[in-house]
C-alpha cells in the first residue's frame, strides 16, 4: 500500500469479525475486513491485503452488516506507526461510498439452490 499513500482508492472486502480498540478510558468497536481487493484502474480485483481494521462508524452500523457480507468503500491511504512505534503500517482514512455488494445470506441460499440431491 506504500505506493498508494495519499491517494483515494476503492476497495471491496468481506466483513470478518468485530474487535475493540482502547481509546483512553473507553473502547471503540472495530471491524476486521478480510479479502481486500483493490478496484483501481487496470487492477480491478487485485488482492490488496489479507485484512484491514476499520472503526465501526454510524454509517456502517446503519447497514446492519453480518459476518461474511461483501462491501465496497473508498478511502485515503495513510501511514501510521504500530503501537511499539517501530513499524510503519497503512490504513484507510476518510471512508466514504460504503455499500453492500453481496450478502452472506444470499450467497448461502444460492449455494443451496445449486445443490443437486440424488
Amino acid at each position: 500500500m506504500k505506493d498508494l499513500i495519499g491517494k483515494k482508492i476503492y476497495i471491496t472486502a468481506t466483513i470478518g469479525r468485530e474487535g475493540y480498540k482502547k481509546d483512553g478510558e473507553t473502547n471503540s468497536v472495530t471491524i476486521c475486513l478480510v479479502d481486500i481487493r483493490y478496484d483501481g484502474i487496470g487492477k480491478k480485483g487485485t488482492v490488496l491485503r489479507d485484512h484491514l481494521w476499520i472503526n465501526k462508524m454510524k454509517r456502517i452500523e446503519n447497514l446492519n452488516l453480518k459476518m461474511d457480507d461483501r462491501i465496497e468503500l473508498s478511502g485515503t491511504v495513510i501511514p501510521y506507526k504500530s503501537r511499539d512505534g517501530k513499524v510503519v503500517k497503512y490504513r484507510l482514512s476518510k471512508l466514504r461510498d460504503i455499500g453492500i455488494v453481496g450478502s452472506a445470506e444470499k450467497r448461502i441460499n444460492e449455494k443451496l439452490s445449486d445443490t443437486v440431491y440424488v
